[in-house]
């Protein structure tokens, strides 16, 4: 299998760079189709965008592509960092548009693939909410240096507050990150509380809006970006995670693991577990809290209990398994307690409580894939289509790929052309108008289910980015209409409701008897359709907060 001769270097060079994204869930086959696009496309070279794959020495955890399927392309930010330092989104931002800069000015077409799709979101548009307290200072403006750190008032306990009152005072501080957080997600407002302070008391600015009348508009996109989702049906793509778990114990994972459990001992206070980095896309809380690393802290915690006590040094365990130890076990230290003959009904417990922590790994591994898809569908994808005049978002299935022929043919064979339309059309000094482009196709002509992968209502992302939701009814608030619609129809709703309504016809009941039985005045507002009417209303959404 061969990809035919790259093209010559891109011949001109705009004031933005197009950019290939290629996302997807884990497993689904987004390393492959960079490094071909980046082959055929000439010189092209690939921008790691994976949270965890920017450290060094985690190959099998973080499954990197090994270095004989990358074709000879350039990965640029992975292996950077020890796993003792920190990395985060806006030193990500950062090396990223100076690698894109330079490229571009190399004429080498630029490839992004990842699984962590707030990075490649924060790299489009600059979202501030994606910052974190570790985040360097932002490069301030000519004449308005950034304000230094402010402490936390002595007096002020954020533990003691209660929810109500913790958002209360977040509204007051900085109302426009209080509209990101509902009342009762007291970690990330007690967060937001304390980037303000550390901004030095200034609250975020309202969300930047495109010159638009459209208040949904979204701000300018930093780079015309082909967005390129690699998807696989969840059954089949459940059946390969799980099989990959089995290959990376195969391939040494236990002892990258005791490698870097070692590493985190020696040097625990340089690792900083972010509290405010972590969302509904699986945010990295650092190494400590990858898949695959946080399941096995209670297996690891009693082999090592047991291996104290057998008198087996842990890293001596791991050396000796560079010499070529028997492989009677995929853990290097159980194959030394094994040797010993001891402790044999300790070694039940352990072989248990590893069957136990791999089957928390591939439901980790399939929980997580599951919300790489929420976040694509509910936040990339409508963000990408509102900018159609440079950017645009297709699916291409790998659900039935059997060989690495079958995935050319059916997917890499099909995404080139776009692709390369798409470079084309944007390296030139005057791009071509949407209509007619090239690499404008309808996503159904790639994947049947496209549409129904990247359909949105358009009313629900406007909701989205204006602010939270109330429920009159149950007297509660919802960061988006799809939470607050989910609510509506939910059993605690509807019982609520319902009981609302009996309450109604009671009251109602109540004032027709004294109406009719003691002469009350006929004037006085006695409809029960009123009641009715505000049980009505109070399934409607009112709005709690909009941004200016």
């Amino acid at each position: 299998m061969s990809s035919p001769p790259p093209t010559p270097p891109l011949p001109h060079l705009p004031q933005r760079p197009p950019l290939v994204a290629i996302v997807g869930t884990t497993g689904a086959g987004k390393s492959d189709l960079a490094v071909h696009l980046a082959t055929r496309l000439g010189h092209g070279e690939i921008i790691n965008s994976d949270t965890l794959q920017v450290y060094r020495a985690l190959d099998i955890i973080t499954n990197k592509m090994p270095l004989d399927d990358r074709l000879g392309v350039p990965h640029h930010l992975m292996d950077i960092r020890a796993v003792t330092e920190s990395y985060s989104v806006k030193e990500f931002e950062a090396d990223a548009v100076q690698l894109i800069q330079r490229l571009h000015q190399e004429s080498k077409p630029c490839v992004l693939v990842g699984g962590t799709h707030y990075y490649l979101q924060y790299l489009l548009w600059g979202d501030e909410l994606a910052v974190t307290s570790n985040d360097p200072q932002s490069s301030s403006d000519e004449g308005n240096p950034v304000p230094a750190p402010v402490p936390i008032p002595s007096d002020l306990n954020l533990s003691s507050l209660l929810p109500a009152q913790l958002h209360a005072l977040l509204a007051k501080l900085d109302p426009v990150a209080a509209q990101q957080w509902h009342v009762n997600d007291t970690r990330r407002v007690r967060r937001s509380i304390e980037r303000y302070y550390q901004r030095g008391c200034v609250p975020l600015p309202p969300p930047p809006l495109a010159a638009s009348s459209d208040r949904g508009q979204l701000a300018q996109l930093r780079y015309p970006t082909l967005v390129i989702w690699v998807h696989t049906d969840q059954p089949v793509l459940d059946q390969r995670l799980d099989k990959r778990v089995d290959e990376m114990v195969d391939r040494g994972m236990f002892d990258e693991l005791w490698r870097l459990r070692l590493l985190l001992a020696k040097d625990r206070q340089a690792v900083r577990v972010e509290l405010n980095d972590v969302d509904d896309e699986g945010r990295s809380r650092g190494v400590e809290q990858a898949i695959g690393v946080k399941e096995f802290d209670e297996y690891c915690a009693l082999v090592e209990t047991v291996a104290r006590d057998a008198g087996v040094n842990v890293a001596g365990a791991l050396h000796a398994s560079q010499d070529g130890a028997s492989d009677l076990d995929p853990d290097p230290v159980v194959r030394a307690i094994i040797n010993l003959a001891t402790h044999q009904e300790q070694l039940q417990q352990i072989l248990a409580l590893r069957t136990a922590s791999l089957d928390a790994m591939k439901l980790g591994t399939r929980k997580y894939a599951r919300r790489q898809i929420s976040w694509l569908r509910a936040r990339l994808s409508p963000r990408i289509a509102r900018h159609s005049d440079s950017a645009h978002m297709l699916v291409v299935d790998t659900t039935h790929i059997k060989s690495p022929d079958d995935f050319v043919a059916s997917v890499v064979d099909k995404v080139y052309p776009i692709a390369r339309a798409f470079v084309d059309a944007f390296t030139s000094h005057d791009p071509p108008g949407v209509e007619g482009s090239t690499w404008k196709v309808d996503p159904a002509s790639l994947h049947p289910k496209a549409n129904q992968l990247l359909k949105l209502d358009k009313q629900q992302h406007l909701d989205q980015e204006a602010g939270m939701m109330e429920c009159k009814v149950c007297e509660r608030t919802f960061r988006t209409r799809q939470e607050w619609e989910a609510h509506q129809g939910s059993r605690a709703h509807r019982k609520v409701v319902k009981q609302k309504r009996k309450e109604a016809s009671r009251e109602a009941a109540y004032w027709n008897s004294q109406k009719s039985g003691s002469g009350v005045d006929k004037g006085r507002d006695t409809d029960t359709g009123s009641d009715e009417e505000r049980g009505a209303d109070a399934d409607r959404p009112v709005k709690m907060a909009k941004r200016q």
